[in-house]
């Protein structure tokens, strides 16, 4: 009742070291929530040649941002009712706060962004990062609150082979059907899932429906032709 691969390497087996390091280091799995990444982004925005590398992607979510700017700050700065037992705890401490900078000199919180702002801001760090890697990156919703011609530019940007240094693969589900065309994926790389009766999840590529090399996917299964579609009553029925 044990996993081999943790046992093997919990008993020294250097064999299977490489093994266990890929799934440890380059397998790395981002929830549509995940919010631990962002330091990567933080990171480098106090850097001002890597900052350069990120405002791309954040003018792409909101083009009136005209800088990030980030402040390292005591929590219990804001907190005047805060006891003195509070504030020795957390005397030494010190937690990043980003200002976005607008025209006029508006500075925002991310707090008065939009998730969509907030969500490149998250995910600009760590995909640079991830174009100079070896990762396998699997996404779970990669268009939550990101327009679909985003979308299009952050899938694009792994097939760059002048930007992917390393053979990055990214691996990511989605309900953003425009997303099914042949001009982005390769008909071996769409992938449905559905349901059974049984509740059970069953996993199938494009292929296995033989389309056509022109055939307007998104149409199709739309209509159905591929399954993987929610079946909804009629509530007058």
């Amino acid at each position: 009742n044990s996993l081999f691969l943790s046992t093997a390497i919990g008993l020294n087996n250097l064999q299977l070291l490489p093994v266990f390091n890929w799934f440890k280091e380059e397998l790395i799995i981002l929830s549509a929530q995940e919010s631990r990444f962002k330091n990567i982004s933080i990171d480098k925005i106090c850097d001002d040649d890597e900052k350069r590398k990120i405002m791309p992607y954040l003018n792409m979510a909101d083009p009136s941002i005209l800088d990030v700017l980030v402040e390292l700050k005591n929590p219990t700065d804001n907190y005047d009712h805060l006891s003195e037992k509070i504030r020795e705890k957390f005397m030494d401490m010190k937690v990043p706060y980003i200002k976005f900078i607008h025209p006029n000199n508006t500075t925002l919180k991310p707090r008065d962004e939009s998730q969509g702002t907030n969500k490149i801001l998250m995910l600009a760090g760590f995909w640079l990062e991830m174009l100079e890697s070896r990762r396998v990156v699997v996404i779970d919703e990669l268009d939550n609150s990101l327009h679909p011609l985003l979308v299009k530019f952050l899938i694009r940007e792994v097939y760059n082979v002048d930007r992917v240094k390393d053979n990055s693969q990214l691996i990511f589900s989605t309900h953003n059907t425009s997303l099914l065309n042949s001009d982005i994926f390769r008909r071996d790389q769409i992938w449905f899932i559905e349901k059974d009766r049984d509740h059970s999840t069953q996993l199938y590529s494009l292929i296995d429906f033989k389309p056509r090399k022109n055939e307007a996917i998104e149409k199709g299964y739309l209509q159905g032709r591929y399954g993987s579609v929610p079946y909804i009553n009629d509530w007058d029925s």
